[in-house]
Protein backbone atom coordinates (compact mmCIF):
# COMPACT_ATOMS: atom_id res chain seq x y z
CA UNK A 1 0.00 0.00 0.00
CA UNK A 2 1.29 3.68 -0.74
CA UNK A 3 0.95 6.74 1.14
CA UNK A 4 -1.22 8.21 -1.97
CA UNK A 5 -3.72 5.43 -1.16
CA UNK A 6 -3.85 6.56 2.15
CA UNK A 7 -3.40 10.44 1.69
CA UNK A 8 -4.24 13.67 -0.84
CA UNK A 9 -2.77 16.48 -1.44
CA UNK A 10 -4.58 19.43 -2.91
CA UNK A 11 -4.44 23.30 -2.97
CA UNK A 12 -6.81 25.09 -1.61
CA UNK A 13 -7.98 28.84 -2.38
CA UNK A 14 -6.87 31.37 0.92
CA UNK A 15 -10.23 32.86 1.53
CA UNK A 16 -10.13 37.04 1.22
CA UNK A 17 -11.05 38.98 3.72
CA UNK A 18 -10.99 42.20 4.22
CA UNK A 19 -8.18 41.93 6.45
CA UNK A 20 -6.33 39.50 3.85
CA UNK A 21 -6.72 42.03 0.93
CA UNK A 22 -5.48 44.85 2.53
CA UNK A 23 -2.39 42.49 3.61
CA UNK A 24 -2.19 41.27 0.08
CA UNK A 25 -1.87 44.92 -1.08
CA UNK A 26 1.29 45.91 1.40
CA UNK A 27 3.02 42.30 0.06
CA UNK A 28 2.56 43.86 -2.94
CA UNK A 29 3.93 47.00 -2.36
CA UNK A 30 6.89 45.55 -0.46
CA UNK A 31 7.91 43.09 -3.49
CA UNK A 32 7.49 46.01 -5.74
CA UNK A 33 10.02 48.18 -3.44
CA UNK A 34 12.09 45.52 -2.66
CA UNK A 35 12.14 44.43 -5.79
CA UNK A 36 12.87 47.77 -7.25
CA UNK A 37 15.88 48.29 -4.88
CA UNK A 38 17.21 44.75 -6.52
CA UNK A 39 16.90 43.06 -2.93
CA UNK A 40 15.17 40.16 -4.38
CA UNK A 41 13.07 38.50 -5.89
CA UNK A 42 10.94 36.41 -3.20
CA UNK A 43 7.80 37.40 -2.62
CA UNK A 44 6.33 38.56 0.26
CA UNK A 45 3.08 38.82 1.52
CA UNK A 46 0.14 36.68 2.27
CA UNK A 47 -0.65 33.40 0.92
CA UNK A 48 -2.90 32.77 -2.29
CA UNK A 49 -3.35 29.33 -1.44
CA UNK A 50 -2.12 25.64 1.13
CA UNK A 51 -0.82 22.87 0.14
CA UNK A 52 -3.17 20.85 1.94
CA UNK A 53 -2.39 17.17 3.08
CA UNK A 54 -5.84 15.10 4.10
CA UNK A 55 -6.39 11.32 4.94
CA UNK A 56 -8.60 9.90 2.32
CA UNK A 57 -10.79 8.16 4.96
CA UNK A 58 -11.97 10.56 6.40
CA UNK A 59 -10.82 13.73 5.37
CA UNK A 60 -8.69 15.11 8.16
CA UNK A 61 -6.08 17.68 7.91
CA UNK A 62 -2.76 15.98 8.36
CA UNK A 63 -0.56 19.18 6.89
CA UNK A 64 -1.17 22.77 5.42
CA UNK A 65 1.54 25.11 4.30
CA UNK A 66 0.75 28.67 2.66
CA UNK A 67 1.92 29.27 -0.63
CA UNK A 68 2.19 32.97 -1.66
CA UNK A 69 3.86 32.11 -5.48
CA UNK A 70 1.67 30.12 -7.34
CA UNK A 71 3.98 28.89 -9.12
CA UNK A 72 6.57 27.44 -6.38
CA UNK A 73 2.67 25.79 -5.00
CA UNK A 74 2.51 23.95 -7.92
CA UNK A 75 6.18 22.54 -7.96
CA UNK A 76 5.75 21.68 -4.21
CA UNK A 77 2.25 20.49 -5.07
CA UNK A 78 4.12 17.62 -8.05
CA UNK A 79 6.64 17.00 -5.06
CA UNK A 80 4.89 15.61 -2.30
CA UNK A 81 2.27 13.81 -4.86
CA UNK A 82 5.66 11.90 -6.33
CA UNK A 83 6.49 10.99 -3.12
CA UNK A 84 3.30 10.04 -1.52
CA UNK A 85 3.41 7.43 -4.95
Amino acid sequence: MTAAELYTADLEPREVTMARRAGMLAGTVASLAVSLLGMGDTPIGPAVADLVIRVRADGREVYRSGQNDSQLADSMLETVRRELN
